[in-house]
């Protein structure tokens, strides 16, 4: 919705175009007090307002009708409002005629707003007047406020479970919110990230209208959903009549949007979008992160996964390239990163072994789940939890001099065995975290020849607290040769794999190397580094030199 007309019929002495104005006001000459297409006439809302693209000066109101000219939002800082302001209708396509339509889209922009303010708004088409409702600016990035956002995916129909998405929407991410923090959401939840596939059939208004806006409206009306197109979309241009996103990309297709120390960069994985132009605009916004000292954090979302272990026929190479920006970003830069993703029906969370980023799965919020054992599938050494299941991930980020994020994934659980908003998966992450101390290397004496050796190190230390998440095992021919191991193992605390943690009894301080025995000469040499649950490693240790005998 970035390239718009003006398609109003005049039927009033008001201004042209977006108009705004003071009800009441004693100033002459008089300020107007109507919007273009005000006649009166009584409309349906098929879509209930909702708020877009919220910024620390400006937001949107976005509603659809059945009828009705008229884009009319009174708004204010308490529920008397006295401001209005007017706006316009949203062509299907670019340029068109926006009353060619089966429904009317209308959108008004709410200007010279205030940082962190409260703001309760209500919409007028003719005679019809929508309910009040409110939101808030986002803050000033100097004011080091917190962020706290939920993440979805997926969100379209299963027959099977058609009121899915309601039950996520409204016994998930409100009652969570409103039960761990506040009532009001439009104070206590800035964002609502959706990785793609809102709706199954994304050219068909209905779905769009019963279910995607109607199960999300009483969250949408307070807090702004910043999505993504998935292939269900179909490149359908309701999608960008739909939502006001930021204008910095193309489209709508991929833009990005700050709050407080946080960067968020949207992204389409899909064909005909998936190529060079995006990433290197995508190279660009990474190196203007990397200088900008406000962002903390960068959290990418796109719908295709990198990586997928419950299905890799989803799997998109075009999405390996943007992890390994990402990857290389949060390195270089010293700024943990996430990408959130979806397609694949089950949440699953991994981490990149080198880097500090995360790679997480959000779905899913309503299509029918990916079980194990339904599709080609691996165990991937990155990823520590896949689990087929209905729920949403939050994330609450702090700002300040040790700046921090905390991501939960919140389960509604499966049809045959529901959850209500269980934690089943958390990790912090801090950007001043240390590294845990080097382990040392145990010496395991004289290896005999044809027998599985077992390696093992000194204890996991970190002066900070964190706990041991990770372990990097390399063995080479001599100390000098472990740019070239001729084994490599890197384990992590959990592996979670069809409900069982095939790590459970692992407490990654030893490792047998049965593996090994092919390549045994008369010695080899290991070392070891540990990681913590930050996703920071230690120096490697020294290596230690093993001698073998009888080979």
């Amino acid at each position: 919705m970035n390239s718009r007309i003006l398609f109003l019929t005049l039927i009033f002495a008001a201004c042209p175009g977006r108009q705004t104005g003071t009800v009441d006001s004693d100033s002459l000459p008089p300020t107007p007090t109507t919007c273009d297409g005000s006649d009166k006439v009584e409309v349906t809302v098929t879509i209930a307002p909702y708020v877009q693209w919220v910024t620390t000066e400006s937001a949107w109101i976005v509603w659809e009708t059945d009828g009705g000219t008229e884009s009319r939002v009174d708004w204010g800082t308490d529920e008397t409002l006295g401001e209005f302001a007017c706006g316009e209708l949203v062509p299907v396509l670019p340029g068109g005629d926006p009353l060619v339509a089966a429904t009317l889209v209308h959108e008004v922009q709410l200007s010279e707003l205030e940082p962190s303010t409260t703001y309760y708004y209500r919409s007028q088409t003719g005679a019809t007047t929508g309910s009040i409702n409110h939101f808030q600016t986002a803050p000033l990035t100097g004011d080091e406020a917190p962020t706290r956002l939920v993440a979805i995916s997926d969100s379209q129909r299963d027959d099977s479970n058609p009121q899915k998405l309601q039950e996520v929407i409204d016994d998930g991410v409100i009652d969570y919110i409103r039960g761990n923090y506040g009532a009001d959401l439009a104070t206590e939840l800035d964002l609502v990230l959706v990785t793609g596939d809102l709706v199954d059939n994304g050219w068909l208004l209905e779905e769009w209208q019963e279910e995607f806006f109607g199960p999300s409206a009483a969250l949408m009306a307070e807090v702004p959903f910043y999505p993504v197109f998935g292939n269900h979309e179909g490149g359908t241009p309701f999608f960008q009549q739909y939502f006001h996103l930021p204008d910095d990309g193309d489209t709508e297709h991929y833009y990005t949007i700050d709050h407080s120390n946080v960067r968020i960069v949207g992204l389409d994985s899909n064909l005909g979008w998936n190529r060079e132009a995006q990433l290197e605009w995508l190279d660009a916004v990474l190196a203007r992160t990397c200088a900008d000292t406000d962002i903390d954090f960068l959290f990418a979302q796109c719908h295709h996964p990198w990586r997928s272990e419950t299905w890799l026929t989803g799997e998109s190479e075009w999405s390996g390239e943007v992890v390994a920006r990402l990857e290389q970003f949060s390195t270089t830069c010293g700024k943990p990163s996430i990408h959130f993703f979806g397609h694949t029906h089950s949440y699953s969370r991994g981490q990149s072994r080198d880097h500090q980023h995360l790679m997480v799965n959000v779905a899913s919020a309503g299509g029918a789940l990916d079980y194990w054992g339904a599709h080609t599938q691996t165990d991937y050494d990155e990823f520590t939890v896949s689990r087929g299941s209905h729920g949403f991930v939050f994330v609450e980020v702090q700002a300040g001099d040790s700046p921090e994020f905390t991501m939960r994934r919140l389960s509604r659980g499966t049809p045959d065995s529901p959850l209500d908003n269980e934690e089943t998966d958390k990790l912090t992450i801090r950007q001043s975290n240390v590294a845990p101390a080097a382990p040392v290397a145990d010496d395991p004496g004289t290896i005999t020849c044809g027998t599985t050796p077992t390696f093992s190190a000194s204890p996991f230390s970190d002066s900070d607290g964190n706990a041991h998440q990770g372990t990097h095992w390399q063995v080479a021919a001599d100390c000098k040769a472990f740019s070239k191991p001729i084994v490599e193992r890197w384990r992590q605390r959990h592996n979670w794999i069809s409900g069982v943690d095939l790590q459970a009894n692992d407490n990654l301080t030893d490792e047998p190397f049965a593996d090994l025995m092919g390549n045994l000469a008369q010695q080899v040499c290991f070392r070891v580094r540990y990681r913590d649950d930050g996703l920071l490693w230690s120096d490697w240790s020294t290596g230690r030199s093993v001698a073998i005998e009888g080979c």
